[in-house]
């Protein structure tokens, strides 16, 4: 395996972060999955359940996000990158979250929460005043979701330190319904065009329609039923039947307008192109949780985890895994196309997702099954994306 350059490594911040939050993705999948074959793992103040909800959305996601922010908003604001010691500061203060929380039951919990909360600031620091500085409002809604990141954050936090507000689980919806607004702006905005370039570049004739009324409804949709479900997550919505309607309801219209979002994008015609087809299997996968979210909630069916998995396990695991490989090819000067192994990745995390969504949803009898097995295959899929992507991530680029 190749020597880490730590100048070339440092030089983009996609590099550090795109490889250990995949790199870690596979570490906390396997950690779970080793809780549910019922291995001791050492002491922890957090339940288990909570703590790999916790990494997987503060560990592994926020790392994904951190590369893409530091990679795009130099790009809207005309900003030098981060980049050296500073990129290094940042990749410490992350990997120092992420050491106490896995290490919580041998730390204070005040402390372990002080270092946790303290990445997310960090981070809108350096991110947020160039945007707003560069008076783009499409780009406003970005420092927005990191603050809400970090409140959400904050609330998990509360619970662990003895002052609970409300139901535990309502700082980590209140992160995932974060996470999956920025996978639906950014998919809406890149899938459509790497898909028209794919198709010119192949000299093939189709036409990809872009329908940005419809796809503004779609998110709008989208943020009225994260914040209805988020009311009936509280004490004022439980176990009320008629909000839980109005929340399936909510699911169901933007279920639609995420189909007609994408109607235009031509998905089928990229099938011979796995690093551009899975961002359509990426949003895809946004309409399969909204249409598990509008079930549960309108008929009982299937319990409304089946569309949390779906949007976790399935939207944000293929599309962190399909923009950190087609960004790190791309700006590391490498032909953006998927190598058999790469679209091994990809089968492997989509597999993981389906086994997860639709095991329990068909046969929930045997869900300990479904959750190791999808869990053991999703894992396996990131720990193979790290390992081909170590020398890609940690060498100078090509046309260096």
């Amino acid at each position: 395996m190749p020597q880490l350059k730590l100048s070339v490594f440092l030089s983009q911040a996609l590099r550090p972060f795109f490889l250990f939050g995949g790199a870690y993705a596979a570490v906390v999948l396997g950690i779970w999955v080793c809780v549910l074959k019922g291995i001791r793992l050492p002491a922890s103040a957090w339940p288990p359940a909570w703590l790999h909800a916790h990494e997987m959305i503060f560990g592994f996601a926020i790392a994904i996000v951190t590369g893409f922010l530091l990679t795009a908003v130099p790009g809207w604001t005309q900003t030098n990158r981060v980049r050296g010691t500073p990129l290094l500061l940042l990749v410490l203060l992350w990997g120092l979250g992420r050491f106490v929380m896995l290490a919580n039951g041998f730390l204070p919990l005040p402390l372990v929460a002080l270092v946790d909360l303290l990445y997310l600031p960090v981070l809108l620091y350096v991110t947020g005043p160039a945007i707003f500085k560069a008076g783009n409002r499409r780009n406003f809604g970005f420092p927005i979701l990191l603050l809400l990141l970090w409140l959400g954050n904050l609330h998990s936090h509360l619970l662990f330190v003895g002052l609970p507000i409300g139901s535990p689980r309502l700082g980590f919806v209140l992160a995932v319904d974060c996470i999956l607004i920025l996978v639906a702006v950014v998919g809406g905005r890149v899938v459509p065009v790497f898909t028209r370039n794919s198709f010119r570049m192949a000299g093939l004739p189709y036409e990809v329609k872009i329908m940005p009324k419809t796809a503004q409804a779609a998110v709008v949709a989208m943020l009225i039923t994260f914040f209805l479900e988020l009311i009936l997550i509280t004490p004022l919505g439980s176990f009320n039947s008629t909000l839980e309607i109005v929340v399936g309801v909510s699911a169901l219209l933007t279920t639609i307008l995420l189909l007609v979002r994408a109607h235009g994008w031509q998905a089928h015609h990229a099938f011979d192109n796995p690093i551009v087809l899975i961002l359509h299997v990426g949003q895809a996968w946004l309409v399969v949780g909204f249409l598990a979210m509008a079930t549960a909630y309108l008929t009982h069916a299937i319990p409304s985890t089946i569309a949390l998995h779906a949007f976790t396990a399935g939207a944000i695991g293929t599309m962190t895994l399909a923009f950190m490989t087609r960004a790190a090819l791309g700006h590391t000067g490498h032909p953006i196309k998927a190598t058999p192994l790469m679209t091994t990745t990809y089968l492997l995390v989509i597999g993981g997702g389906l086994i997860r969504v639709f095991g329990p949803a068909l046969l929930p009898q045997f869900y300990k099954f479904w959750t190791i097995s999808g869990g053991l295959s999703w894992s396996a899929g990131f720990a193979l994306y790290a390992i081909l992507f170590w020398p890609i991530l940690t060498q100078p680029s090509i046309e260096e």
